[in-house]
């Protein structure tokens, strides 16, 4: 039980960095596909969209199954997506490997912080969750960047090459040290789309929906900003996106 808490931050380090990996390599993807920038750049918007149409679906849907089997899955899942977008031969195939790790992304999100503040205890769930979200914070200072990085050495594959075999080793390690944890009937909720209609619960989805919009639509294109127009290097473009990062830590 010990480790529960730290393996679902370990999870969300693999799951965040891929989904952010894809931000210091879209200059790179444009060039070696031959399409626009914008069109790379809906990829992000192709990524969000999947996850707001599909997660409360994917959630209900799911909200039953054992835990361990469950997070092995979403990972096995981010995986293959990963795998998918780094051997993609043209666009479309592109977009549909972004497209399989977004179904994953949601899954994941409501049900590890839940579980976690379940394995810690009402004492310290507080506490349980705020281990699991050490995992964003992390990919956002060190995953991301590290995958450009790693984009702008050997090639944009590589990126999410590194995303998959991230992903898949967790997925290993959550099947063998994670415990079982079952969900019994009555501790799903009922009617979980009741919540939607609560006024402070809309209240943080418009704050969470403005915040998040302004932040992408310049995040998304930061890299070919810093490239085309500041004329920086583009071996450069993965240490400012660690700036980035770090800034974001400071701000929160």
């Amino acid at each position: 039980m010990k480790l529960a808490v730290p393996l679902l931050a370990a999870a969300a380090f693999a799951m965040l960095t891929n989904e952010f990996n894809i931000i210091g390599v879209i200059p790179l993807i444009a060039h070696d596909l031959d399409v626009p920038v914008p069109q790379v750049g809906l990829l992000v918007s192709a990524f969000a969209f999947t996850v707001a149409l599909t997660g409360p679906f994917l959630t209900l849907a799911l909200r039953r199954v054992e835990r361990r089997r469950l997070f092995t899955s979403v990972l096995g899942v981010t995986a293959v997506g990963a795998a998918m977008a780094a051997l993609a031969p043209n666009y479309a195939f592109l977009a549909t490997g972004r497209v399989v790790s977004a179904l994953a992304l949601p899954v994941f999100w409501s049900m590890a912080t839940s579980t976690a503040a379940r394995i810690a205890g009402p004492q310290h769930s507080g506490r349980a969750i705020a281990t699991v979200f050490s995992g964003v914070s992390i990919a956002s200072v060190v995953g991301s960047p590290l995958a450009t990085i790693l984009a702008d050495a050997f090639g944009w594959r590589m990126a999410f090459g590194a995303g998959a075999a991230i992903s898949a080793v967790m997925a290993l390690l959550i099947w063998v040290l994670f415990p079982r944890i079952t969900v019994e009937s009555d501790e799903a909720p009922a009617s979980p789309l009741k919540v939607l209609t609560h006024p402070l619960v809309l209240l943080n989805l418009a704050m969470s929906f403005f915040a998040l919009t302004s932040m992408f639509t310049s995040y998304t294109y930061l890299a070919d900003t810093l490239t085309r127009i500041g004329h920086f290097a583009d071996s450069s473009t993965g240490w400012i996106l660690m700036g980035f990062g770090v800034a974001g830590i400071i701000g929160n």
